[in-house]
């Protein structure tokens, strides 16, 4: 049995709906804006906790 072909490759390829340099940028920011979020959020999560381990004195 035959899994793939040359043929069949480049068909799926011709069928890929590539996004426009605005939807790209779009979607870059919104990862970015993510991330960017997400540091801020484990880092503040980081500074409570060792706060509360410094009171508690552990």
């Amino acid at each position: 049995m035959k899994w793939f072909s040359i043929g069949g490759i480049v068909s799926e390829i011709r069928k890929i709906e590539w996004p426009t340099p605005k939807q790209l940028m779009k979607d870059s920011m919104i990862v970015f804006g993510f991330v960017l979020f997400l540091g801020i959020f484990f880092f503040l999560c980081q500074v409570v906790v060792s706060a509360f381990l410094s009171v508690i004195g552990v």
